[in-house]
């Protein structure tokens, strides 16, 4: 039997939502490569390792993603990422 709900809407993949984010709020692509490990679960140190750079580099791109999206938590990114749509 056929279901009387209206199809739910898809939502973009996950990489296009931070994309999306990331072009609204103004990042820069390493800004952008940061926010997508960093809204993975990746840790500022992976991050370090993966992308070759320094501890303080991570941490002052996390600063910028943070002020440019206007949150203050990881959560609140986050959930910023998930409000994205096409």
């Amino acid at each position: 039997m056929p279901s009387s709900e209206p199809p739910q809407p898809q939502r973009a993949p996950f990489k296009e939502r931070c994309a999306k984010l990331a072009r609204d709020c103004g990042l820069t692509p390493r800004e952008t490569e940061i926010l997508i490990l960093f809204a993975k679960g990746r840790s500022a140190v992976r991050i370090q390792e993966e992308l070759v750079i320094s501890r303080g580099t991570v941490t002052t791109h996390l600063q910028h993603i943070y002020r440019k999206a206007d949150v203050h938590s990881k959560q609140e990114l986050l959930d910023a990422i998930e409000a994205q749509q096409d």
